[in-house]
């Protein structure tokens, strides 16, 4: 847990130092924050579930084949053939993952509060995906990197990208949605309010067929894990925590609308947002895991929604208030992580 809490500490002082431009520039503590959590990535051992499993992919790449896709594939093989050790592997994913998130943030968040956007991310779904499930943490950070030119209507580009995310996981091509869900001008009518939960209904209908209704993809690694029934135990407390967690950057949106009316970009995030809040809500008690998985690549905007609203407004008590409750759910979102034996932090040194 300790080391958790002072990567927070670290981030969220880093985060103070960009905002208040305390150590003269702001790419000064911007650049540090990307170092931690760089050596924070490649330098542990058995953190997470998943990373053993990929040690073990990593040093018998020719038997893993047939259950990976063809990006993390050669990738990961081409370092392994070179002799490169695990974690130098894990140091040059990281530096790709860590620079991507922190590059889309820029997109949409003015240096000041892009630490601070990307302290939410870290907490999260870095740790549940770059820190465990790499293949798709590399995914969702070329995903939220590709955003940037879905919503500058450069589609070319953000196909190239999703297509890219693909070869890492597969189930970034859900990701394709985002392009429609920027450019949707919603008035929050009931009929548009119909039509995004009819199009989560749809999305995961499609993710079952290309997921698991394809027997072509029998094959791959834990499916049948993934649909049994134990792995997919519904608890109602573990349901109505997650749906409160996803709900406050919804609340903060409504409650201070009247600030960011006029934003246009901040209303185009919430669209991709509340898609994936609808899917989670919809979808969580049917398949849990994978309901997880997928709405993540919408609810990484969290991130960028809620520094937005945070930015827009004036009132310093309100502003207090906000910030005090972004670093609560950060918290919270961390010590949960910290506390799972499975993500107890250790040094490479296990694999030595």
């Amino acid at each position: 847990m300790f080391a958790y809490n002072l990567m927070l500490v670290i981030l969220a002082s880093l985060s103070l130092a960009e905002r208040f431009n305390i150590l003269g520039s702001r790419y000064v503590p911007i650049l540090c924050s990307m170092i931690f959590v760089i050596i924070f990535t490649s330098a542990r051992g058995d953190v997470g579930q998943d990373t053993s499993n990929y040690l073990l992919m990593y040093l018998d790449m020719e038997n893993y084949k047939e259950y990976l896709e063809l990006g993390y594939y050669y990738t990961a093989k081409t370092f392994s053939d070179f002799g490169f050790s695990f974690n130098f592997f894990l140091l040059i994913t990281s530096i790709f993952s860590v620079t991507l998130y922190y590059v889309a943030i820029s997109k949409f968040i003015p240096r000041k509060y892009i630490i601070l956007s990307f302290m939410i991310i870290f907490c999260d779904l870095y740790i549940y995906f770059n820190i465990s499930g790499l293949r798709q943490g590399i995914a969702l950070s070329i995903c939220l990197f590709s955003s940037y030119f879905a919503y500058r209507g450069r589609y070319f580009p953000f196909i190239f990208l999703v297509v890219l995310a693909t070869l890492y996981h597969k189930t970034a091509v859900l990701f394709l949605i985002v392009y429609p869900l920027l450019k949707l001008k919603i008035n929050f009518s009931f009929k548009q309010l119909s039509f995004i939960t009819l199009g989560c209904v749809f999305s995961f209908i499609l993710s079952k067929f290309f997921l698991f209704g394809n027997e072509s993809l029998s094959f791959m690694k834990g499916i049948n894990m993934y649909l049994s029934e134990e792995y997919n135990t519904f608890s109602i407390n573990t349901y109505i925590v997650g749906f409160l967690r996803r709900f406050y950057p919804i609340f903060l949106f409504f409650w201070f609308y009247k600030n960011i009316k006029n934003d246009q970009i901040t209303k185009s995030i919430f669209n991709v947002y509340l898609f994936g809040f609808v899917f989670y809500a919809i979808n969580y008690p049917i398949f849990q895991d994978i309901t997880v998985r997928i709405s993540s690549y919408f609810i990484v905007f969290e991130s960028i929604l809620v520094v937005r609203i945070f930015m827009s407004l004036s009132n310093s008590l309100n502003k207090s208030i906000v910030l005090l409750m972004i670093y609560f759910v950060v918290y919270y979102k961390i010590f949960t992580y910290s506390s799972l034996d499975a993500y107890k932090y250790t040094l490479f040194s296990v694999f030595l």
